[in-house]
């Protein structure tokens, strides 16, 4: 059974913001282990809840939205691979978004990814003259 906020009965000044997040946390925390134990589904359904804000964090971190794009699909393919040993020490998405960081930062290190932003560089410049 699934709980929402609307089955607490709070009218809309009373309602707690931080039930909100406990609600998500716990919805995270069963799909994480529905997909540990290899339920598809559940992984479509965190991808679907979480890659947009894992999308505009990779986007703040590498300025470049196909950079982006590419590292919050590799986020979840790492985590796709990973849950199985996800371990609930932390947030779900604490564990996802630390994926995301070091992909981050791997692909800011990267060689193609400096070639890119010094191309980036030198267009920009060459058209402001």
């Amino acid at each position: 059974m699934d709980i929402t906020i609307e089955d607490f009965e709070f009218g809309e000044s009373e309602r707690p913001s931080g039930i909100v997040k406990t609600i998500s946390e716990l919805q995270d925390d069963q799909l994480a282990r529905a997909a540990a134990n290899g339920d598809d589904d559940a992984f479509c359904h965190l991808v679907e809840l979480h890659q947009e804000r894992v999308f505009h964090f990779c986007y703040r971190w590498l300025q470049d939205q196909e950079d982006a794009r590419e590292v919050t699909q590799d986020t979840f393919i790492r985590a796709y691979e990973a849950i199985p040993r996800y371990q609930k020490r932390a947030k779900f998405t604490t564990w996802l978004y630390r994926i995301a960081l070091n992909l981050c930062r791997d692909h800011y290190k990267s060689k193609g990814s400096r070639q890119r932003r010094a191309t980036r560089s030198i267009m920009s410049s060459e058209n402001s003259s």
